[in-house]
């Protein structure tokens, strides 16, 4: 396997105290062509040097012997619903009463984060669509290479939206993220991302799965594009667990 040595900023948080999960799944991806399917096994640390060992077809994120993450290419099968020209959106009610109020520093939606700092993201309901989410994302030089937006950050992106679309409100945390990156992101373009949730429900709107959610992300273009695409699996916890993480 070829051996990486990878550094994660700070400035690549999810969490105060570890990186955005989807940063991190970007970075092993780029390792490998195609779709690529991660699962996050650990905190990844910031400003850590870490080994990224891969061989084309799969891939693992280490910090010593800890285990921080792993991949492999894989298929994504994902209809990416459709989202009407001129939508509006409203705050996501969940957020307003929920356990858990998700981190304000995030690198991809954290509210204290600014443009050129950060994605900034900020995830709503789209009205008259109660299965979607969306957020503007306005595209920044920073995250560029030759004018396009590189795949870490289109990885990124694709990262906070499924929680505000399956766990507003829940504390939860990404625990395994299927992306697919179907055509490059120019700079000049205008961007929306948007998510679903999937989690399968019982007839009274109860988890099917436990401490599971599913959702579904898509970055779209001005013309309604599919730039992107992503299935991601979210783990309910509890609050002492993200106490005890140094999140929150």
């Amino acid at each position: 396997m070829e051996k990486t040595t990878i550094t994660i900023s700070k400035q690549y948080n999810g969490p105060p105290a570890s990186a955005n999960g989807g940063y991190v799944s970007g970075l092993i991806a780029a390792s490998m062509a195609g779709a690529a399917s991660v699962s996050l096994k650990s905190p990844p640390p910031l400003d850590v040097a870490l080994t990224l060992l891969s061989d084309g077809q799969s891939a693992k994120l280490i910090n010593g012997d800890t285990l921080i993450a792993e991949g492999h290419q894989t298929d994504l099968d994902l209809r990416v619903p459709s989202l009407k020209h001129g939508f509006k959106t409203t705050p996501i009610a969940a957020l307003e009463t929920g356990e858990f109020e998700p981190f304000d520093s995030c690198f991809v939606c954290g509210n204290n984060r600014q443009v050129d700092d950060g994605l900034h993201i900020i995830s709503k309901s789209v009205e008259n669509r109660s299965d979607l989410v969306a957020g503007q994302w306005e595209l920044d030089e920073n995250i560029s290479t030759d004018g396009f937006v590189k795949p870490e950050f289109i990885w990124a992106a694709l990262d906070c939206p499924g929680y505000f679309a399956c766990a507003p409100g829940e504390a939860a945390l990404l625990g395994k993220f299927d992306a697919e990156i179907l055509r490059p992101l120019p700079l000049a373009e205008q961007a929306t991302v948007i998510g679903w949730d999937m989690t399968p429900k019982t007839k009274n709107g109860h988890a099917l799965s436990g401490r599971k959610r599913l959702a579904g992300t898509a970055v779209l273009n001005a013309k309604g594009d599919v730039i992107a695409k992503a299935l991601a699996v979210w783990v309910k916890v509890t609050r002492d667990v993200i106490m005890k993480m140094g999140m929150q």
